[in-house]
């Protein structure tokens, strides 16, 4: 769905297309429309003091991956940054640091889990398009076999809940956002071990995006990222 928001004036008139998806806490959707969360709001910061005429738009990740990949003038929030992804995209600067564990439906000692390699006898699931589905398939798992793909995050963990699936790959904030909303159900999920690795979100642009926008943008976003409200959220950059 289109989102316009207050017609920021770019300075050669042509406006942004800004593609993401459903992913509390970092971007909030309601009946369609994009109504809150930390990257939209800083977003929404960043373009109003850039000056920038932007259009939101809110789709399955798989969608906004691929939009932002093959269209011009097009930025994707909240991305992960990993070196398959590097040639697809100018990577503006990062939002966010993340933490990302393995989540179960059974606590570890009933899973009686001793290595990742026993994991792959369970079912995986994770969003289509997205770093977890990368990480699973590194891992081991295989869509068909023991991995499922959903269309968001919130899929994924249903398919936990009725038990279609036994695993998923997620990050503290994503889980820690899930928990607030369906704490009964989420009390029946457990991480599994320690910390699997330390990711971070990115702002990116497709390639064929102005070289101009996307260097007005990386200096207003590093400006916007100091205020109080943002300073906490982002470690140094690991990449």
């Amino acid at each position: 769905m289109l989102l316009s928001y207050p017609s920021w004036a770019a300075s050669d008139g042509s406006p942004v297309r800004i593609v993401t998806e459903h992913l509390p806490p970092y971007q909030i959707a309601h009946q369609g429309r994009l109504v809150d969360g930390l990257s939209y709001q800083m977003m929404y910061d960043v373009l109003l003091e850039a000056g920038i005429e932007a259009t939101f738009e809110v789709m399955p990740w798989a969608r906004a991956f691929e939009e932002a990949q093959h269209a011009p003038n097009v930025l994707i929030f909240s991305i992960i940054r990993s070196p398959e992804r590097e040639p697809l995209f100018e990577w503006i600067d990062v939002l966010f640091t993340e933490r990302y564990h393995i989540y179960a439906n059974q606590p570890p000692d009933a899973l009686a889990l001793n290595s990742l390699d026993q994991a792959k006898g369970l079912i995986a699931a994770a969003t289509r398009g997205s770093y977890e589905e990368e990480a699973l398939l590194k891992l081991g798992f295989r869509p068909g076999k023991n991995l499922i793909l959903a269309v968001d995050h919130d899929d994924v963990w249903g398919l936990l809940q009725r038990n279609r699936a036994q695993l998923a790959y997620a990050s503290e904030q994503i889980f820690n956002r899930y928990s607030k909303r369906h704490p009964t159900m989420a009390n029946k999920l457990y991480p599994l071990g320690v910390i699997q690795d330390v990711k971070q979100l990115w702002l990116a642009a497709s390639l064929d995006t102005r070289p101009e926008t996307i260097a007005l943008i990386r200096t207003v976003l590093k400006s916007v990222k100091q205020r109080p409200q943002y300073a906490h959220l982002t470690l140094p950059d690991p990449f």
